[in-house]
């Protein structure tokens, strides 16, 4: 376990640092790769432990993290209010424009759906 959540928190350090974001143009391996570290957290009934990144700030966990419970778990009310304020504040960003657009795009598609 300490090994799946040590692993989800390299790949976001790495993906920072390659200037990968979740809803940017190249993320879907990035995400793939998340998406199957998530699984195995979830496996591994870790789901509280997954929740936990939404507070850590540093190489945009918390937004991967938002991303992926939003997208793939539907989490409960709380913690989905939770996901959307943290893609909500990135999408109001001024430190990160080019994030804060691709937020701005995807919460116009979920609007949408």
């Amino acid at each position: 376990m300490q090994r799946l959540t040590d692993s989800f928190l390299m790949q976001c350090r790495e993906n920072f640092f390659q200037g990968i974001t979740p809803s940017g143009p190249g993320a879907e391996t990035a995400k793939q790769a998340l998406v199957a570290l998530f699984r195995g957290l979830t496996a591994a009934n870790q789901m509280e432990a997954f929740v936990g990144f939404l507070q850590e700030g540093h190489y945009s966990i918390n937004l991967w993290a938002a991303h992926l419970l939003v997208e793939h778990h539907c989490p409960d009310g709380p913690t989905r209010q939770l996901c959307m304020k943290i893609i909500e504040s990135h999408a109001m960003s001024t430190i990160h424009p080019k994030v804060a657009q691709e937020e701005l795009e995807w919460l116009k598609g979920q609007a949408q759906s």
